[in-house]
């Protein structure tokens, strides 16, 4: 029994690393250069959500979604949102993660590139 127990286990684990290789499309999960357009995937536009204890800035889809971000690639960690900023980005959902903010889909933002220079 001990041992049917372990190789599920192994099995299990073993299937969490490769959903979470095909979850960053392959990359390393730091997508930053200015040719990267392409390759995230959303349109999003950053809002102001400060308003709201705890909140500070979320990505609204084209389609309405919200998606608070959880971590960025790392030369955008210290990165200077403005109000209605239009964005690309690629994220994967952490649906095991909660916010404060408790608006939206808490992600992790896999690629990301401002659409205009400041």
């Amino acid at each position: 029994m001990r041992i049917l127990l372990l190789i599920t286990l192994v099995i299990s684990l073993a299937a969490a690393c490769n959903d979470r290789q095909l979850a960053d499309n392959g990359t390393d999960g730091d997508t930053t250069n200015a040719d990267a357009t392409e390759s995230c995937e959303v349109a999003a536009t950053v809002i102001d959500m400060t308003e709201l204890d705890g909140c500070r800035f979320m990505m609204k889809l084209e389609d309405g979604k919200r998606i608070q971000p959880v971590s960025m690639p790392e030369v955008y960690k210290d990165y200077k949102f403005t109000d209605g900023e239009q964005v690309r980005m690629t994220y994967v959902p952490q649906p095991d993660m909660m916010g404060i903010c408790m608006s939206g889909t808490m992600a992790k933002i896999t690629c990301f590139t401002p659409l205009k220079d400041r």
